[in-house]
Formats: C-alpha cells, sequence, structure tokens
C-alpha cells in the first residue's frame, strides 16, 4: 500500500480506492489480510510487466559506468554534442534485490563547430 502512495504520490484514501478498483477488475489480488497485494496473470498481461530478473548492484554498477560515459564524452573537445541532462528511470531506487533494467534518457545538445569548419 506505502509503496503504491509513493509511486503515484496519492493520499492513503485515493489509494484504498483505486486499489479496489484494481481488485474487482481481477488486476490485483490481497496477500492474506495484510496491507500487500500480488498482481494477478491479468494485471500483468494489461500492464505488461516482467518479472524483476536484474540484481540492484548490477543496475546500480552499469549506470555508474554510462555516468563515467558521459563525463568523458562531455570533455572531448571533438564530440558532436554534449550531454546536458541524463535521467535513469527503473526501481532500483527501491532497494529491493531484484529489479527492472533501468531506462536511461539523455539530453543532447549540438556543440557548435570551431570557427572555420
Amino acid at each position: 500500500m506505502r509503496d503504491f502512495q509513493e509511486c503515484l504520490n496519492i493520499g492513503s484514501k485515493d489509494a484504498k480506492q483505486t486499489l479496489a478498483i484494481l481488485h474487482m477488475q481481477g488486476y490485483i489480488q490481497q496477500r492474506d489480510d495484510s496491507d500487500e497485494y500480488l498482481t494477478t496473470a491479468s494485471g500483468e498481461a494489461v500492464s505488461g510487466s516482467k518479472v524483476p530478473r536484474m540484481k540492484r548492484e548490477s543496475v546500480e554498477e552499469a549506470l555508474s559506468t554510462i555516468t563515467e560515459r558521459i563525463e568523458a564524452i562531455n570533455r572531448d573537445p571533438g564530440a558532436k554534442f554534449n550531454i546536458r541532462k541524463a535521467v535513469a528511470f527503473s526501481d532500483f531506487l527501491s532497494k529491493r534485490p531484484q529489479v527492472q533494467v533501468a531506462d536511461v534518457r539523455v539530453m543532447l545538445i549540438r556543440r557548435t563547430p570551431p570557427c572555420g569548419k
């Protein structure tokens, strides 16, 4: 429940209503009598979700490598682009041991060529 609220940035009342709707539609089921919910086969089919298959540490290591490469590109005077911003999306921030692959987006800025070229 708490993860759901934080993910959608909604209050507990809205989260309970939304979870009730997802439950009625057969997309989730409540685990025992706890605040935990499991995605059903129907929910996975609709969302296109996949079971987390990466170790969180592996994803963090890959992101560290990407950061180093971005810095190297930005230092390279011969590079055609400068990477202004980079953002990684994934559940690796959840601190769970198994996570999805991170999705990285970058903002490129074309470098102005030196005069005379």
